[in-house]
């Protein structure tokens, strides 16, 4: 009968079964069957002769012969089946070295792929982020320009004044100076923002919005509207409401989120950038609400722009769906919607057709 090898390999381990055994009757078992009939007969035939006292005839031989049968007959199945069990557990467990294997290089090759996407979807958002902010720099080059102007004006002023009026223009030339300082500090920060696993949110969110507004056209308008805010520390739980008298957050106030200062600049200037593009034309304002709750953050970017139809909101995370044709790549909300999901966040859309949009960022809390 021919044989076959079974085996299986891996980088580290070889399994080896070796050549398919014969499961049938063997060689050997024809030895044993015949050793037991020759040893049945001689021990029948003595024990017959010698104490019985039976005469040595044929009929002597009929019950050793029988009983030899028998005891080859059962000791042959029970070596066939005691092979076949030995087989089949070989076969379990090869079967078991062989999933544990695959199962060993498809995890690999998972966390092979997931570093890969991370890795991609990274650079994707991060040419997305740079991208964006090249488009919304007009706003920060015209602040420049306006700071400069102010600087040459009062440079001017400076020359020309008499003595009790240079201090003056100083002054003047100082806060020009200042103001274009401030702008440039503000433009690096969102080129190069922090890579800190965690971020304080309320002063990164008014830097965002200082940032930002910028950007908006003369018939759009940026606001930033504050809710109650619950502050965790070590120490004490704070809590803070805005009054009409007070629509800031005290300075003291620290909100801690699970998301580096790159990550949420990227997500915050998207959705504006995006809501701002939802107003078009017409005059609308786009506003981003802030809540702390003791378990949660929500963050609300808003628009009372065109809205999105209903049978394309369920789409509307998926990769390379866009709905701004040519002038979009698709993955903007996409790669946001990973970038929340990593740290055990949601965001989520409500949209109704004609009177504008809201996405809704819940994002779990960090303790300062």
């Amino acid at each position: 009968m021919a044989s076959t090898t079974i085996s299986a390999r891996n980088s580290k381990n070889t399994f080896i079964l070796g050549p398919e055994p014969q499961l049938g009757v063997r060689r050997s078992d024809l030895v044993v069957s015949f050793s037991i009939l020759c040893g049945f007969i001689l021990a029948g035939t003595a024990q017959m002769v010698l104490i019985l006292g039976l005469e040595l005839t044929p009929k002597i031989y009929v019950m050793p012969v029988f009983m030899a049968g028998l005891c080859s007959l059962i000791l042959v199945r029970l070596r066939i089946s005691r092979r076949k069990l030995d087989h089949e557990r070989q076969q379990r467990e090869f079967a078991h070295a062989q999933v544990k294997m695959l199962n060993s290089r498809l995890s690999s090759l998972l966390q092979e792929r997931t570093a890969l996407l991370v890795s991609a979807q990274d650079q994707v958002a991060l040419a997305q982020t740079r991208a964006e902010i090249g488009a919304m720099s007009a706003g920060v080059i015209h602040d420049i320009s306006n700071a400069l102007m102010a600087m040459e004006a009062s440079w001017y002023m400076l020359e020309d004044s008499q003595p009790g009026e240079r201090q003056h223009f100083q002054q003047s030339l100082r806060e020009a100076l200042d103001q274009a300082q401030q702008l440039t500090r503000e433009f690096k920060h969102f080129l190069r923002p922090q890579n800190a696993p965690c971020t304080e949110l309320v002063k990164e969110v008014i830097k965002i919005h200082q940032f930002l507004d910028r950007s908006m056209e003369g018939h759009h308008r940026l606001s930033l509207v504050w809710k109650e805010l619950v502050s965790l520390d070590a120490n004490q739980t704070q809590s803070w409401r805005p009054t009409d008298q007070d629509q800031t957050p005290p300075a003291h106030l620290s909100v801690i989120v699970p998301l580096s200062a790159g990550q949420l600049i990227q997500i915050l200037m998207n959705l504006i950038v995006n809501a701002r593009d939802a107003l078009g034309d017409q005059s609308g304002e786009v506003t981003v609400e802030v809540t702390a709750f003791t378990d949660s953050v929500n963050i609300v970017v808003s628009d009372n722009g065109c809205g999105i139809p209903l049978e394309l909101q369920d789409q509307i995370f998926e990769p390379f769906f866009t709905t701004k044709g040519n002038q979009g790549t698709g993955l903007g909300l996409h790669v946001l919607d990973q970038v929340v999901q990593r740290v055990q966040g949601q965001i989520t859309l409500e949209s109704e057709l004609g009177r504008g949009s809201s996405f809704i960022i819940t994002l779990p809390r960090s303790v300062s």
